[in-house]
């Protein structure tokens, strides 16, 4: 059956399948730019942790940490719930649409970027703040240092926040809909034609999700040896 199924979505994918591709190019385009949403709101959270002592400081690395764990399906409930005509920003009239898609994945990606991050600028900033602090460097210089000198180990965290965003599927499915042509992602169609059956569809689907998130962590590793 999977030889069988593996052919039969090789051919799907040359053929230039239209609901194929639709579900591809929505995923890129959603995982992208969630990911890049939540880097720019995860990085400097993460470097304040990493940087600053302050009181509760200790319990927010602990609650970042595990929301890393958050299952997807309890982030697409809340977003339902806040969503729908009867919740808070049900004016916003956003439900099932592939901005609702990103909000649940920002909400999935913060977690884990500022989790791994922060880990990452806490062991950095133990090395070189005496150095930082003996030249006299600003604060805001400081940073930037610490920044340049862990960027290989953010980049981490930014890949596992896009691996996190990516293959998702409870969020995605529970405010986006699943609408065909409009909100259909890569992992909630895999999901629905698995589930109709369409067992080479999901195969087709399941390898450019596999080949998409493979070539990324390539890329990243070509980045760190350059």
């Amino acid at each position: 059956m999977f030889l069988s199924s593996f052919k039969n979505a090789i051919d799907l994918i040359l053929s230039g399948d239209a609901a194929t591709y639709q579900a591809i190019f929505l995923s890129i385009k959603v995982g992208f730019t969630a990911t890049a949403i939540a880097t720019i709101i995860g990085l400097p959270i993460s470097l304040i942790l990493s940087t600053k002592q302050f009181r509760g400081r200790n319990f927010l690395i602990t609650i970042f940490n595990a929301l890393m764990g958050l299952p997807s399906v309890v982030v697409g409930l809340l977003g339902y719930g806040l969503l729908s005509h009867n919740g808070i920003l049900g004016m916003l009239n956003i439900l099932f649409t592939p901005t609702a898609i990103i909000i649940g994945d920002v909400l999935l990606g913060i977690p884990t970027v500022v989790a791994i991050a922060e880990s990452v600028l806490s062991d950095y900033h133990k090395k070189i703040d005496e150095t930082i602090k003996t030249l006299g460097v600003s604060p805001f210089k400081g940073q930037i240092v610490l920044l340049k000198e862990s960027i290989y180990g953010i980049m981490g965290a930014i890949s596992a926040g896009f691996g996190r965003i990516f293959e998702e599927v409870g969020a995605a499915m529970m405010i986006g809909g699943n609408i065909l042509g409009l909100t259909r992602t890569m992992t909630t169609a895999i999901a629905l034609e698995t589930t109709k059956g369409e067992f080479a569809r999901g195969v087709a689907l399941g390898i450019i999700l596999l080949s998409i998130s493979v070539s990324v962590n390539i890329a990243l590793q070509w980045f760190k040896k350059r």
